[in-house]
């Protein structure tokens, strides 16, 4: 227990954003590569350019594998657009995402300046 006079040491949380940043910035690559990948295996094996025969059982199987890399891509959508609204409720802008208001970044800045008189 600390005293008034011994200030409690500051929580470090450098540690543990290290492990989620790096979790949350290779989720959306790895979803992507794994719907890719079983997109390509359910085409190969449904149109008979492999040995393996296209069976109801395997059939449902790569549409369940099929629907959770949708539902796995979906949820990481919701999940940014839900940050985006969260930072405009907090009145933080989103340049780092491209979506500032206005300014130099912005297309419709852009297309509206007037032309410059030379």
């Amino acid at each position: 227990m600390t005293s008034a006079e011994t200030p409690a040491a500051p929580f470090d949380s450098t540690l543990a954003e290290g492990r989620s940043f790096f979790l949350r910035r290779w989720l959306a690559p790895f979803a992507v590569a794994l719907a890719l990948l079983s997109a390509f295996l359910t085409f190969v094996v449904l149109t008979g350019l492999t040995p393996i025969e296209p069976s109801p059982r395997l059939v449902r199987s790569f549409l369940a594998i099929n629907a959770g890399t949708i539902l796995l891509l979906i949820g990481i959508i919701v999940r940014e657009v839900w940050q985006m609204v969260q930072a405009r409720r907090r009145g933080r802008t989103c340049r780092h995402m491209g979506l500032a208001k206005g300014g130099p970044n912005n297309l419709y800045y852009r297309w509206t300046l007037p032309a410059d008189p030379e």
